[in-house]
């Protein structure tokens, strides 16, 4: 009591030594690196839930494409035609020979456009492909003296075509074999093979003097995002157009010859069936694993769209908590090296300015951010 000072209370520098200014270096710095860190976890749980919201929206855009394709025509893949003759094994079986044509030429026009529903849009397109080319005769009678046949049927062969999506046909301007107009009819007479599809009925002559059986015929149909076709033929040329300044070439082939610009573009496929892994005759047994090949083997384009916003968002927010630990880390640093100490607050309020930017992204996803 004689010093004036009370029991219990410190002076003046006793008080000093506890303050966070005369703690040593090493411990301020390590506590300041925990309160930074304390700061950062609130900032990288809000990007993170930005994430999800874009990603759900993202799944959004997608799920509509999908409804607008189912309605109006999903992708395309086009395969065949082939040439199917059936026949009566010697056990009395029913089966058929199917023989791929040893020239194939296919042309088409796409005409694309984008459908909307409420925010989210999808590429669509209407075609119409003009398909000719020619089967070998003696190649189906070699074929059908390999497998001794009891009784061919001659007169129910037909020629099918696949299709992978056969409720956008918009119809057809015809289809001839033989130089004769034929009707179409559906399915492809050849599910196991092509799937879905259309097909005509001809009665095949054995008799006839002429190797070549020619087929020629229009497809109009319609079909979303992209177009390919199987590379059946022994030759197959393939030319299709469209007035699309980003074309994606997809597929088992790239084009020998392609013209891109701002107009649109010409691709142009020229295939041999050289390096092809299936033959051009399909016996019973092995169209399963043919109509697989096939589908591999297909080749076409894809009406690639820029970048969508939400992809963008994603890719920035990808790089977000980048930048909250480079700014982080920059302030800290200048706080050491220039000795003026920055607030926890000040910390706050740019973690807040960062998350606040990549929100707004989000909320702007009906601006084009490609501009």
């Amino acid at each position: 009591m004689s010093s004036g000072v009370w029991e219990g209370e410190r002076s003046e520098p006793e008080k000093d030594r506890y303050s966070f200014s005369n703690l040593p270096v090493q411990a301020r710095m390590f506590l300041k690196l925990v309160a930074i860190a304390l700061v950062l976890l609130p900032a990288i749980l809000v990007l993170d839930r930005i994430y999800l919201m874009v990603k759900e929206r993202e799944n959004y855009y997608h799920q509509t494409a999908q409804e607008i394709a189912h309605l109006w025509g999903k992708e395309q893949v086009i395969k065949g035609p082939v040439l199917s003759v059936p026949f009566q094994s010697k056990d009395g079986r029913r089966s058929y020979v199917h023989i791929l044509p040893e020239k194939l030429r296919i042309e088409g026009d796409l005409d694309p456009e984008i459908r909307q529903r409420g925010i989210f849009e999808a590429v669509v397109y209407r075609t119409e492909l003009s398909v000719n080319g020619h089967f070998s005769l003696k190649r189906i009678q070699d074929s059908l003296a390999k497998i001794n046949a009891s009784q061919v049927f001659y007169e129910q062969s037909f020629v099918g075509i696949g299709i992978s999506d056969t409720h956008s046909l918009n119809g057809s301007s015809g289809f001839s074999v033989d130089g004769k107009q034929r009707e179409l009819r559906a399915n492809s007479g050849a599910s196991g093979l092509l799937g879905n599809g259309i097909h005509v009925d001809y009665s095949l002559s054995p008799e006839r003097s002429n190797d070549e059986i020619s087929f020629k015929g229009k497809l109009k149909l319609n079909g979303a995002q992209s177009l390919k076709i199987a590379a059946v033929g022994a030759q197959t040329d393939v030319l299709l157009k469209a007035p699309w300044k980003d074309p994606s070439f997809v597929g088992r082939h790239l084009p020998v010859a392609k013209e891109v610009s701002e107009q649109g573009f010409t691709a142009h496929w020229d295939i041999s069936h050289l390096g092809q892994t299936f033959g051009r005759v399909v016996l019973p047994g092995q169209n399963t694993v043919v109509k697989d090949k096939l589908i591999a083997s297909s080749f076409g384009v894809k009406l690639h769209q820029p970048v969508s916003p939400y992809r963008l968002v994603v890719r920035a927010i990808k790089y977000g908590l980048l930048f909250l630990v480079v700014t982080f880390g920059f302030y800290f640093l200048s706080e050491m090296t220039t000795r003026h100490p920055v607030h926890l607050v000040q910390y706050l309020v740019l973690s807040a300015q960062l998350c606040l930017f990549f929100l707004l992204l989000y909320s702007y996803d009906r601006i084009d951010l490609t501009a």
